[in-house]
């Protein structure tokens, strides 16, 4: 009897051991400095969809798609409350807007809507809800990133109406000094693509993916660093997959190395290895949707499915 509760004992392990295996056989390797982990915050429904845009501000992160308010999720609340008070009434509903943060107000220019690319300009202060109109883009953008340094604003990677590929490249500046435009004659390299994956840090700025301007390369996986001092550019190590990320905000830095989140995966750059990471099986909703948006909260980061669950990752 012992021999034959030893080989049943044997042959569970051997069970449990293949079971966990199968399981564990794809499970991506813990990202150092972090837990690797994502916890379910809340699971009320706002159903944002995929062209929402928003901002984080006080412990408050700030949604919007086609409503003329902000949906607003309390960090320390874990819930969604809505900020009633309505846009200024010549702001045009939008999606795929350019997005930025200086000195605690929020910056929205251009992006498009059933109308065609937008490309007016402004400024909000969440800490009291005011609106202020400033001087509106060159030309229509959308699709693209602004990016902050020595008080002024640099945009880039944007789609022009009418549609001019190459215009990818150029970057415009504006000026807090002047509150205006000003021509920089700066143009990335050719491999600059709308809606494609991009971090800044200090004076670097680093991008790439998106939707390539080339025929024979329509969805680069090139990645390169541009210094916005110098104007040097670096090419770096290649993404490992295709990354457009529709102008959402699913971009964090975290522990010194960057993360780019859309649905159920995740790539991670080590700036100090000159590598990609690549992660697969990211959680979900009740509803099967995958995370879509992301916000840096002080140090903790905070993420959304198009349906409004809220996801943290540790």
């Amino acid at each position: 009897m012992k021999t034959l509760f030893n080989r049943i004992a044997i042959l569970l392990s051997i069970t449990v051991l293949t079971t966990q295996c199968k399981k564990d056989k794809n499970k991506d390797q813990p990202i150092a400095g972090t837990k690797d982990e994502w916890v379910v915050l809340s699971k009320d429904q706002k159903d944002f969809g995929d062209d929402a845009w928003g901002f984080q501000a006080n412990n408050k992160i700030y949604m919007t798609a086609f409503d003329p308010w902000f949906h607003v999720y309390d960090v320390q609340q874990k819930k969604w409350t809505e900020e009633k008070k309505a846009f200024p009434t010549d702001f045009m509903l939008r999606y795929n807007c350019l997005l930025a943060q200086h000195n605690n107000k929020v910056y929205i220019a251009g992006g498009q809507n059933m109308g065609g690319k937008l490309r007016d300009f402004w400024e909000f202060n969440p800490a009291n809800s005011e609106w202020k109109r400033l001087p509106d883009l060159p030309v229509p953008l959308t699709g693209g990133n602004i990016y902050v340094y020595n008080n002024n604003f640099y945009v880039g990677m944007s789609a022009t109406t009418p549609h001019n590929p190459q215009s990818q490249r150029w970057i415009y500046k504006y000026s807090f000094a002047s509150n205006a435009w000003e021509n920089t004659n700066i143009e990335l390299n050719s491999y600059a693509g709308t809606d494609g994956i991009t971090f800044q840090k200090g004076e670097d700025v680093y991008y790439g993916g998106g939707y390539g301007y080339t025929a024979s390369d329509p969805n680069p996986k090139t990645f390169y660093k541009y210094n916005l001092r110098t104007g040097a550019h670096t090419r770096l190590a290649d993404m490992p997959t295709t990354y457009i990320e529709n102008a959402r905000p699913n971009t964090f830095i975290l522990k010194e190395k960057m993360y780019g989140v859309v649905g159920t995966r995740m790539i991670v750059y080590d700036p100090a290895l000159n590598s990609w990471t690549h992660y697969n099986n990211l959680p979900e909703d009740d509803e099967g949707h995958g995370i879509l948006y992301s916000f840096q909260v002080g140090n903790r980061v905070i993420s959304f499915t198009q349906a409004g669950s809220a996801f943290e990752y540790l």
